[in-house]
C-alpha cells in the first residue's frame, strides 16, 4: 500500500499520521517533502514549526531506508532547535526500532497526547517566543485559522491553532494562552460547549468570540479592529 499522509499543525506542532509503507524510493521522499511543505511558511526559508509528531499507527512496513529518514529528519529539527517523537508505533515498527536499537534515539510514545507533550516539555521556545502574549485560536475553517495567525504573528502575538474541539482543550491545558478567539463555525458545534466551559472556568484566560459576519474575504477594516480589541482585553 502506497503511503498516505494526513497533516495538521496543532500549536506549536506538526502531526503527520502516516498509513502504509515507508520504504526507499517515493513513500520516503513523500514523507520527507510533507515535513518540509508544512514546517515552512508558504514559498519562503522561514520556520513555522519545528516540532513534529509522526503517527505510526497505521504503518504497515518501516525499510532502513525509512528508519534512516526518521533519523536524518530528527538531525535536522534537532539542529534548529525542534525536536521529532514517534507515537502509536505499529508492532512491525517498534520491532524495527527494537533491533536497530534506535528505540534510545527515536522517542515513542503511545498516545499522540504525550508525544504532544514530550516535545513541550524537552524542546522549550526561545525566549522572544517565551516573552510574547500566547493566543489560541479555533475554528472550523483553514482559511480562517491561516488569516488569524498572520494577522496576530504580525501585531506581535504568540499564536497557536486548532481546528476541532479536541485539539482546541489539548491545547488548552498545554499552552496555558491569555486570550482564546473562537471562530463562528466552532461556536456552532454542539461539543464547544465543553471547551468554552473549560475556558470560562480556567483564571487568567481571556474569551473572544467572533462575530458571524467576520469574514477572512473583506478583512481589512475588521482586521484592524480584532487587532485592537485583543490589545484591549490582553493588557
Amino acid at each position: 500500500m502506497r503511503l498516505l499522509l494526513n497533516s495538521r499543525i496543532l500549536g506549536d506542532v506538526l502531526v503527520i499520521q502516516c498509513k502504509g509503507r515507508i520504504v526507499a524510493g517515493a513513500e520516503v521522499e513523500a514523507l520527507q517533502a510533507e515535513v518540509d511543505k508544512q514546517t515552512h511558511v508558504l514559498g519562503t526559508e522561514l520556520l513555522q514549526t519545528r516540532l513534529v509528531v509522526l503517527d505510526l499507527g497505521e504503518v504497515e512496513y518501516l525499510d532502513s531506508s525509512g528508519l534512516g529518514a526518521l533519523v536524518r529528519m530528527l538531525g535536522v529539527l534537532r539542529a534548529v532547535g525542534g525536536g521529532l517523537t514517534l507515537c502509536r508505533p505499529s508492532p512491525i515498527v517498534q520491532k524495527s526500532l527494537e533491533v536497530t536499537k534506535l528505540t534510545n534515539l527515536l522517542s515513542t510514545y503511545g498516545s499522540e497526547e504525550e508525544a504532544i507533550e514530550a516535545l513541550y516539555r524537552d524542546s522549550p521556545p526561545e525566549q522572544d517566543t517565551i516573552r510574547r502574549t500566547a493566543i489560541l485560536c479555533v475554528d472550523t475553517s483553514k482559511d480562517l485559522l491561516a488569516y488569524l495567525r498572520v494577522l496576530l504573528t504580525e501585531a506581535g502575538y504568540r499564536v497557536h491553532t486548532a481546528s476541532n474541539v479536541s485539539d482546541g482543550k489539548r491545547l488548552l491545558t498545554v499552552m496555558h494562552p491569555k486570550l482564546v478567539v473562537c471562530g463562528k463555525g466552532i461556536q456552532e458545534l454542539p461539543a464547544a460547549v465543553a471547551l468554552l466551559e473549560q475556558i470560562q472556568n480556567s483564571s487568567g484566560i481571556q474569551l473572544l468570540s467572533l462575530p458571524a459576519e467576520f469574514s477572512t474575504t473583506d478583512a481589512g477594516e475588521a482586521g484592524k479592529d480584532l487587532v485592537e480589541r485583543i490589545q484591549s482585553l490582553v493588557k
